[in-house]
Protein backbone atom coordinates (compact mmCIF):
# COMPACT_ATOMS: atom_id res chain seq x y z
CA UNK A 1 0.00 0.00 0.00
CA UNK A 2 0.95 3.62 -0.58
CA UNK A 3 -0.52 6.33 1.64
CA UNK A 4 -0.80 9.93 0.40
CA UNK A 5 -1.55 12.86 2.71
CA UNK A 6 -1.96 16.46 1.57
CA UNK A 7 -3.01 19.74 3.09
CA UNK A 8 -5.88 20.69 0.77
CA UNK A 9 -6.79 23.92 2.56
CA UNK A 10 -5.16 26.10 5.18
CA UNK A 11 -7.64 28.41 6.90
CA UNK A 12 -7.39 30.84 9.80
CA UNK A 13 -8.23 28.29 12.50
CA UNK A 14 -8.50 25.06 10.52
CA UNK A 15 -6.81 22.90 7.94
CA UNK A 16 -8.24 20.25 5.63
CA UNK A 17 -6.14 17.11 5.21
CA UNK A 18 -6.90 14.76 2.31
CA UNK A 19 -5.80 11.15 2.25
CA UNK A 20 -5.63 8.36 -0.31
CA UNK A 21 -4.57 4.77 0.10
CA UNK A 22 -3.57 3.11 -3.17
CA UNK A 23 -1.85 -0.08 -4.24
CA UNK A 24 1.94 0.28 -4.09
CA UNK A 25 2.34 -1.40 -7.48
CA UNK A 26 -0.73 0.02 -9.22
CA UNK A 27 -1.62 3.60 -8.20
CA UNK A 28 -4.87 3.36 -10.17
CA UNK A 29 -6.12 0.79 -7.64
CA UNK A 30 -7.70 2.93 -4.92
CA UNK A 31 -8.46 1.40 -1.53
CA UNK A 32 -9.61 4.51 0.33
CA UNK A 33 -9.86 8.27 0.01
CA UNK A 34 -11.31 11.03 2.12
CA UNK A 35 -10.61 14.15 4.09
CA UNK A 36 -10.69 15.51 7.59
CA UNK A 37 -11.06 19.11 8.76
CA UNK A 38 -8.99 19.84 11.85
CA UNK A 39 -10.02 22.93 13.83
CA UNK A 40 -7.76 24.42 16.49
CA UNK A 41 -9.72 25.49 19.51
CA UNK A 42 -9.32 26.82 23.01
CA UNK A 43 -10.19 23.86 25.26
CA UNK A 44 -11.50 26.16 27.99
CA UNK A 45 -13.97 28.00 25.77
CA UNK A 46 -14.54 25.57 22.90
CA UNK A 47 -14.01 28.48 20.49
CA UNK A 48 -11.75 28.31 17.42
CA UNK A 49 -8.34 29.98 17.69
CA UNK A 50 -5.81 30.81 14.95
CA UNK A 51 -3.53 28.01 13.82
CA UNK A 52 -0.22 28.02 15.71
CA UNK A 53 2.59 29.63 13.69
CA UNK A 54 4.60 26.38 13.72
CA UNK A 55 1.69 24.40 12.25
CA UNK A 56 0.99 27.07 9.64
CA UNK A 57 4.67 27.21 8.62
CA UNK A 58 4.95 23.41 8.38
CA UNK A 59 1.76 23.04 6.32
CA UNK A 60 2.17 26.13 4.11
CA UNK A 61 4.59 24.43 1.72
CA UNK A 62 2.23 21.49 1.23
CA UNK A 63 -1.08 23.16 0.40
CA UNK A 64 -2.87 21.86 -2.68
CA UNK A 65 -4.45 18.68 -3.83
Amino acid sequence: MHIELRCARLGNSSMTITHRIVDADDASRLYSDGHVVMVWMNPATGKPVPLPATIRAAAAGHVGG
